[in-house]
C-alpha cells in the first residue's frame, strides 16, 4: 500500500495503531491465469511491428503513427501495441465487497484491510482481517464470496496484517505484525487464540525497517515466509522489496539474503519501476509457486520452480492492493484483496477465477494527459459495459463509448488531475473485469 494512494492510507493509519499499542497463476500448461497477453500470434490478426495503433470501434483505419515532430493525437488515435492473444483466457470476476467499515463496527474513514482467508472441514471459508481501533476479527462464508462477521476478536488492538496457516493436525497458526516484526498464535478452533512467546521474524534481522505481514508455504523441507517493507508514513511515494524466510517448523526463522522480488536498493529512482509488497505465494500442484503481490495500486503475479527465483511478472489489471489467494477444494480460486476510498475507509474485496472469450488490454494516449484507451480484446457474445470503479461516480470519468462489443476500443478520459488514478469495472453482464487506468501499463510503441 502506497502513500498518498487510496490503499496505502488505510495501511498507514493500521500500522500506525500497531506502534501505538505495541506501537490492492500460470503453472505447467494450464492456461495464463491473469489474463495476460501470451506470446503466441493470432494468424486472424494482422502482424504487430509496434507501429501499429489500435483500429477505432468502427473500423475506420487511422492515420500513421504520431512521431515526435507531430501534433498529439486526437481522440481516435491512440497508438498502442496491441498484443496478440490466444483465447480462451482465465480472468478474475469481480465479485465486490465483503466487508468494510460498517459492517464490523469501525469508523468511516477508517481501515478494514488484510484479509487472509483458509477453508474450514466443511467447505466453508473463514477470513481473517485487521479492524481499526479493535484487532484482528474474523468472518464466515459458505460461498467464499458473501460474508457475516463473527462475534469477538481474534487477537486484540496491537496485532496487524493476519495471515492464517492451517497445520497439518489442523490447528491454525495466525502470523501478525507487531512494534518488533512478526508474531504467532496458535488456536484448536480457529476462533480462540493463544500468543505464542517469543518473535517470529525481528525487523532488526531483516534489511527493513519495518515488516509487512507473512505469507507461509510449506515447501519440501519446511516453510518458506515471504514479506516486505512497509510504507513509512510522511515520505512520499516509494518502492518496496519482498524478502524471505526459511524455518523447520514454523517458529524459529532464518532470513535470507537479497530480495526475491524488487530491488535491492529500494531507493534507487529506478526501484519504483520494480516495486514490489504485500505478497501472498501459493503452492501449486505440480509444485511450483505463483506469488500474488502488489504493484503501482494493482494485483501482480510471478512464478518460481523453488520459490526463490522468480520470474514472468504479470499484471493482473485487477485494482487493489494486499493479495491474498484461496484454492478451494471445490476447484474455484478466489483473490481476496482490499482498496481504500477516503469516505469509507479499508474495504475488503473478492474475485473468482475463471474463463473468458475477451479480455482488455490498457495504453495511455500520448500527449492526452490522463487519458487511456481500452483495447477490447477476443470476442463478446454481448456489448461490454464501462461504468466507474466502487465508490466513484460518473463525473470522475468520461468514458465513449460507454457500451462496446469486442473486439472493439474505448477511450476513458479523467478529467480530474488530483485523483488517484481510479478503476473501471468493465461487464458483459455475466463476468465483470475491475480494471486499474495506470499509464505503464502498456506504453506506447516505439519510434520506428
Amino acid at each position: 500500500m502506497m502513500q498518498k494512494s487510496r490503499i496505502v492510507t488505510g495501511l498507514i493509519l493500521a500500522v500506525l495503531s500497531i506502534s501505538a499499542c505495541a506501537g490492492q497463476a500460470p503453472v505447467g500448461n494450464q492456461p495464463n491465469p491473469m489474463g495476460q497477453p501470451q506470446s503466441t500470434v493470432d494468424p486472424k490478426l494482422p502482424p504487430m511491428d509496434g507501429n501499429q495503433p489500435l483500429p477505432p470501434a468502427n473500423g475506420t483505419p487511422l492515420p500513421p503513427p504520431v512521431d515526435g515532430g507531430n501534433p498529439p493525437p486526437t481522440d481516435n488515435q491512440a497508438p498502442m501495441q496491441v498484443v496478440a492473444q490466444t483465447f480462451p483466457v482465465t480472468v478474475w470476476n469481480y465479485h465486490g465487497v465483503t466487508l468494510q467499515p460498517s459492517d464490523v463496527g469501525v469508523d468511516a474513514g477508517q481501515p478494514v484491510a488484510d484479509q487472509s482467508a483458509i477453508e474450514l472441514p466443511d467447505g466453508r471459508v473463514r477470513l481473517y482481517f485487521f479492524a481499526q481501533n479493535k484487532g484482528i476479527m474474523s468472518a464466515i462464508s459458505s460461498d467464499g464470496l458473501k460474508f457475516t462477521a463473527e462475534a469477538g476478536l481474534r487477537l486484540p488492538d496491537g496485532n496487524g496484517m493476519p495471515r492464517a496457516v492451517v497445520l497439518a493436525d489442523k490447528r491454525i497458526r495466525l502470523y501478525f505484525i507487531t512494534g518488533d516484526g512478526v508474531g504467532s498464535a496458535i488456536s484448536d478452533d480457529g476462533l480462540t487464540f493463544t500468543v505464542e512467546p517469543g518473535v517470529r521474524i525481528n525487523s532488526r534481522d531483516t534489511v527493513l525497517p519495518k515488516l509487512s505481514g507473512v505469507s507461509v508455504v510449506a515447501t519440501d523441507t519446511g516453510y518458506r515466509a515471504y514479506f516486505s517493507d512497509l510504507p513509512i508514513p510522511g515520505t512520499g511515494p516509494m518502492a518496496h522489496a519482498i524478502y524471505s524466510a526459511t524455518s523447520s517448523d514454523g517458529l524459529t526463522w532464518q532470513v535470507e539474503a537479497d530480495p526475491r522480488i524488487g530491488a535491492a536498493d529500494i531507493s534507487a529512482p529506478s526501484a519504483m519501476a520494480v516495486s514490489a509488497e504485500h505478497p501472498f505465494v501459493l503452492r501449486e500442484k505440480n509444485g511450483s509457486y505463483t506469488m500474488y503481490f502488489a504493484r503501482n495500486q494493482s494485483i501482480w503475479t510471478a512464478t518460481s520452480a523453488d520459490g526463490v527465483t522468480w520470474s514472468n511478472e504479470q499484471n493482473s489489471q485487477v485494482a487493489g492492493n494486499d493479495p491474498d489467494v484461496l484454492e478451494h477444494s471445490n476447484g474455484t480460486r478466489y483473490l481476496y484483496y482490499g482498496d481504500f476510498r477516503p469516505t469509507i475507509g479499508g474495504y475488503l474485496l473478492v474475485a473468482r477465477q475463471q474463463s473468458a472469450t475477451w479480455d482488455i488490454q490498457v495504453g495511455s494516449k500520448p500527449g492526452a494527459g490522463r487519458s487511456f484507451t481500452l483495447a477490447l480484446t477476443g470476442t463478446s457474445s454481448a456489448p461490454l459495459t464501462i461504468t466507474p470503479g466502487y465508490a466513484l461516480t460518473a463525473s470522475d470519468y468520461t468514458i465513449n463509448p460507454v457500451s462496446q462489443a469486442a473486439p472493439g476500443s474505448i477511450t476513458v478520459a479523467i478529467p480530474d488531475a488530483s485523483r488517484e488514478l481510479p478503476a473501471v469495472l468493465v461487464s458483459d453482464g455475466t463476468l465483470t473485469r475491475s480494471i486499474m487506468l495506470q499509464p505503464q501499463m502498456m506504453p506506447p510503441p516505439p519510434k520506428p
